[in-house]
C-alpha cells in the first residue's frame, strides 16, 4: 500500500504539474522585489514541498517561463508550457491568486495568508 501511495503522490506532486501553476501565479502577481519567497512559507509543509518547489522553480527558469531578477523577483515570460496536465481550473486559480495579492507588499501577503514566519 505504501508503494501505491508514493506512486500516487509522485503523479500529482511533480514539477511538470506545478510549473504551469507557478507561471500563472507570477503572471497574475507581476514583478515584485523578493517575490521568490512566496514559493515558500507554510511552516508545516515547507520541508515536504521544499524539494518539489526547488525543482519546479528550476524547471520554469530553465524553460525561461519565469525570469529571476537581481532583487529576487520572478517575472512572467511568454512560455510554451501546456496547462492541460494540471487539474481543471487550477492555472486560472493560480493566476487569480497572484492578481489578488498583487497590490500588497510581500510581508502583507504573508500576513493575509496566515504565515507568521519563514
Amino acid at each position: 500500500m505504501t508503494n501505491a501511495i508514493s506512486s500516487f503522490d509522485a503523479l500529482y506532486n511533480n514539477p511538470f504539474i506545478f510549473a504551469p501553476l507557478f507561471v500563472e501565479f507570477y503572471k497574475g502577481l507581476g514583478r515584485r522585489p523578493n517575490s521568490i519567497v512566496l514559493l515558500y512559507g507554510l511552516p508545516e509543509r515547507i520541508e515536504r514541498y521544499r524539494e518539489i518547489t526547488n525543482r519546479t522553480l528550476q524547471y520554469t527558469l530553465d524553460l525561461e517561463c519565469l525570469q529571476l531578477g537581481s532583487d529576487l523577483s520572478l517575472t512572467f515570460q511568454e512560455h510554451p508550457l501546456t496547462t492541460n496536465i494540471c487539474p481543471a481550473d487550477t492555472p486560472k486559480a493560480a493566476r487569480k491568486l497572484g492578481e489578488i495579492l498583487a497590490p500588497f507588499d510581500i510581508p502583507s501577503q504573508y500576513r493575509m495568508l496566515g504565515i507568521k514566519k519563514l
